[in-house]
């Protein structure tokens, strides 16, 4: 309710037992769609003072005859609760359109934007069997079909080099001196701890020019503790120690034998016999749009097939199909004989220009294909549409492009069509409270949440700026987070 329709129930007043409170009284006046909020708050409120006499004479024994008088007193009441359950009724109508066209609306999105349609899937073969893959594939934008043969012949690790034993991590070694860690200059003083040193190490790790060497202590079985130098990253190049004053790397035991824990190492694969080597497991920069990622060495060659995932674009056309029938159904149910919202012309509007749209036919389409029956979307003798996935698939792998063209197409016919109604529904001047202003805000916020899928939300974002109530600036709102 807006506030003035609230200020209409505080302005009749305090009720007493057993008549309605204010709050419904409020809810009574908006319901009966009245232009005169303030003449109608006084006749509810005669009405109810009228009631409650009724109710004192009765409870003083006054007879038959007054109590059908009350009877009579109360019919008009009775007629706007039940408009008022009416109302209810139909707003919970709208509320299902407007989820319906929703879920429809996600559908002509992944339609519109053509990602289904570009999605790629990939397969390994030549491996033993039970052996897992020796390497990971993905692909993203850039990616196109294709065949290669892939061995990985050695997989990078990080250098790690560890220090000589010492009793305590908590007594002063007696070292001095600066040393340099992957040029990092780290100082250490006579007073240091094992742990003192672990700490400075780690603190030039740290910024824009970071050592890129972590350090740890970890204890050995006789209860002893080492000092434990860690690449941030692998590759050959991972950890180097250089004395800048004094000879720490020698007092602290890592040139000692034992002192290299792991040697650090580059990954090394084959692809259609040519050798790649770098610093990281992955290998993004070998086939556009696609990453080979090494997980283990291996002799065997795989080969690899990068192909069109028909899956994901079946399930957007089927998704199309299935989210318009729904919508289909929600608004047959809702604008039947008796429904909340028979005989609804522009509900009625909205949904044969959906069905327009849906039954498109381009012109000067590619490879023959101008309407979606020509990819497996029918209509059945009920009116429902039915989707044939053999159909599809067959003129998916026939001509890839031409099929995701005529998608996008069919979704983007549905913006004009849209568009109109959505105009259409605006509602002029001040906002509207009853049934009807309810209607028209709905149906026009069910066309914006379809079309915010198609025009990148351009709609949404200049509802969102002029709205002159709380219901279509929070609608608009919903299309934009």
């Amino acid at each position: 309710l807006g506030e003035e329709h609230i200020g209409v129930g505080e302005r009749i007043g305090p009720t007493k037992d057993g008549l309605l409170d204010r709050g419904v009284v409020a809810s009574l006046v908006v319901a009966v769609g009245r232009e005169d909020l303030e003449l109608a708050a006084d006749e509810v409120g005669r009405r109810h003072a009228v009631f409650a006499q009724e109710q004192l004479r009765e409870s003083a024994g006054v007879g038959i005859a007054d109590r059908q008088r009350r009877l009579g007193q109360r019919r008009p009441v009775a007629r706007l609760e039940a408009q008022l359950t009416l109302n209810k009724q139909r707003t919970t109508a709208w509320k299902a359109v407007q989820s319906s066209a929703r879920v429809l609306a996600d559908a002509l999105k992944t339609l519109a934007d053509g990602s289904a349609f570009q999605r790629l899937t990939n397969s390994m073969s030549g491996l033993p069997s039970g052996e897992s893959p020796p390497f990971s594939v993905s692909t993203s934008a850039g990616a196109t079909t294709g065949q290669f043969s892939v061995r990985v012949e050695t997989v990078a690790q990080r250098s790690k080099l560890g220090s000589a034993a010492q009793a305590s991590r908590t007594d002063e070694l007696g070292l001095a001196g600066t040393l340099a860690v992957n040029g990092r200059e780290v100082v250490i003083g006579e007073a240091d701890t094992l742990n003192d040193v672990a700490a400075r190490i780690n603190a030039v790790n740290t910024g824009a020019d970071a050592s890129g060497v972590s350090a740890s202590i970890m204890r050995t079985p006789d209860g002893q503790h080492r000092l434990v130098l860690t690449a941030d990253r692998t590759g050959a190049n991972g950890i180097s120690l250089a004395d800048v004053e004094g000879s720490l790397s020698a007092d602290l035991g890592f040139d000692q034998a034992g002192a290299v824990v792991a040697t650090g190492r580059n990954a090394v694969i084959h692809v259609d016999g040519q050798r790649f080597e770098g610093a990281s497991n992955t290998f993004a920069d070998i086939v556009d749009g696609v990453t080979f990622a090494a997980v283990r060495e291996s002799a065997t060659v795989v080969e690899v097939d990068i192909s069109r995932d028909p899956a994901a674009a079946r399930a957007a056309v089927k998704g199309l199909v299935d989210t318009y029938n729904a919508l289909a159904d929600v608004i047959r149910q809702q604008s039947s004989p008796g429904a909340p919202l028979a005989a609804n012309g522009a509900l009625r509007s909205m949904h044969g220009r959906i069905r327009a749209a849906i039954d498109t036919q381009l012109e000067d389409a590619a490879a023959g294909m101008n309407r979606l029956a020509d990819i497996g979307v029918e209509i059945d003798r009920n009116g429902r549409y039915t989707f044939s996935a053999a159909r599809f698939d067959e003129k998916l792998a026939a001509d890839p492009a031409a099929v995701a063209a005529l998608a996008r197409d069919i979704a983007a016919a549905h913006e004009p069509a849209l568009a109109r109604l959505y105009e259409a529904m605006a509602t002029p001047g001040p906002y509207r409270p009853d049934a009807e202003g309810a209607g028209r805000r709905s149906l026009r916020l069910a066309c914006l949440g379809l079309l915010s899928r198609i025009d990148g939300a351009a709609r949404a974002e200049a509802l969102f700026a002029a709205a002159s109530n709380m219901t279509e600036r929070q609608g608009a709102l919903e299309w934009l987070i």
